[in-house]
């Protein structure tokens, strides 16, 4: 609604890929080597591009490479977080029911205490 000329589109990638490859089709009669750049390039990108040449042309890397450090992010950091995040999960946990114990454990003691202290008194 705020792009008259439709420039810019957003929506489900199937239904904006559709869109783009038959806008790509509909440039080829003026621009011959019309494409959609986004689709397949770097496994597939977040933003879809209806280009009227190829991307060297405009500037454009044709075989875009996710960096390594993305990689290694989403290959290595991130499950690892994860499993990082589920131990300390478990370890809280654990940690609460050890001094939950030693809470009541020492209540318990308490109330001994105060039981033969009471006893004591009785008897003077």
């Amino acid at each position: 609604t705020t792009c008259p000329s439709r420039a810019l589109e957003w929506g489900p990638r199937d239904e904006t890929l559709r869109k783009a490859r038959d806008r790509a089709h509909a440039l080829r009669s003026r621009y011959p080597r019309a494409r959609v750049y986004g689709e397949t390039e770097a496994g597939g990108l977040g933003v879809l591009v209806v280009l009227p040449d190829d991307p060297e042309e405009l500037d454009l890397p044709a075989d875009p490479k996710a960096p390594t450090v993305a990689n290694v992010w989403q290959g290595f950091v991130q499950p690892a977080a994860v499993g990082l995040s589920a131990v300390t999960a478990v370890a809280a946990g654990v940690g609460a029911v050890i001094a939950r114990r030693n809470h009541m454990q020492e209540l318990r003691e308490l109330d001994a205490t105060a039981a033969t202290d009471q006893e004591g008194d009785g008897d003077g």
